[in-house]
């Protein structure tokens, strides 16, 4: 792993196109997969709004659409839900806990079930939003509410 993260280290300094990508490598993909596997953690994957990044991508609003939003919803800090205990049984990973995120007027974060979850993966993500935030969604220069799918896949 130290060798692969060298390589990157020299690519992301380099005037390569593959620059940006190696610097953003080195700055999340990296010590994500190491909160993950050494604490027991799972970082949040980025809100997709407007953007093709998976199952959050489609964003849905009490308030305004994705698209009507005057800039990205982006996370505020590094969100992350703790791996429950029942994690290490045989059979529970890779588990893919499906939730409704709605962010509010102030970035403040509420989580929904989206269909049937187990309830220890989705115990312990409730837990962890109570300290997640957004940036404030915006729509028309005035703070509106989102709500949008989110997808957590926890494995090991």
């Amino acid at each position: 792993m130290f060798e692969a993260q060298q390589e990157f280290q020299k690519i992301a300094g380099s005037s390569g196109i593959y620059k940006e990508q190696a610097q953003l490598y080195l700055k999340q993909t990296i010590p994500d997969a190491f909160s993950s596997v050494l604490w027991g953690r799972i970082v949040v994957p980025p809100i997709g709004c407007g953007s093709d990044q998976g199952p959050s991508s489609l964003t849905i609003s009490a308030d305004a659409s994705c698209a009507q939003l005057d800039g990205p919803l982006q996370w505020n800090g590094k969100p992350i839900v703790d791996f429950p205990d029942v994690a290490n049984q045989a059979g529970k990973l890779p588990y893919t806990l499906r939730l409704w995120v709605t962010a509010d007027q102030r970035g403040k974060v509420k989580i929904d079930r989206d269909g049937n979850v187990d309830e220890a993966f989705f115990s312990k993500a409730k837990d962890a939003s109570e300290h997640w935030r957004t940036t404030v969604p915006m729509s028309g220069g005035k703070p509106v509410s989102v709500r949008f799918p989110l997808y957590i896949i926890f494995r090991r």
